[in-house]
């Protein structure tokens, strides 16, 4: 499972963090946008999610930092929200971790950023 840009806001009706997570039992990726702006989806709050999915087996929080040009609504896809300009990596690390869903994934054994997908000036943090 990967899921992207979730709302985390308590603020929110139906918020992610506040779902039956403990029921998920399958491995789970979260991937974020560092820069986030969208008020109900703040990256700061991710935590929330991943403190919920105590049966997941795996679980990875990924963070990244890079695309460009976020235009419009900062809750929309032409906003970081969505990615902007990095729509090709952000399908790449999920992919990736469709294909191998490992907690190491994306990371040295040091927990920093291993990998850089095409655009070289998108860096990557994650956690877990």
């Amino acid at each position: 499972m990967a899921l992207t840009s979730s709302v985390t806001s308590i603020q929110k009706p139906g918020a992610v963090p506040y779902q039956a997570l403990e029921a998920i039992r399958i491995p789970v990726l979260i991937l974020h946008h560092e820069r986030d702006a969208c008020g109900v989806c703040s990256p700061q709050e991710v935590a929330r999610i991943t403190r919920g999915l105590k049966n997941a087996p795996v679980k990875k929080e990924v963070f990244v930092n890079g695309g460009g040009s976020p235009t419009g609504d900062p809750c929309e896809a032409l906003h970081w929200h969505g990615f902007i300009g990095m729509e090709s990596d952000a399908v790449a690390i999920i992919a990736g971790w469709i294909k191998s869903p490992r907690p190491d994934l994306l990371c040295s054994q040091e927990g920093n950023i291993l990998v850089l997908f095409p655009s070289s000036s998108i860096t990557y943090r994650s956690s877990l």
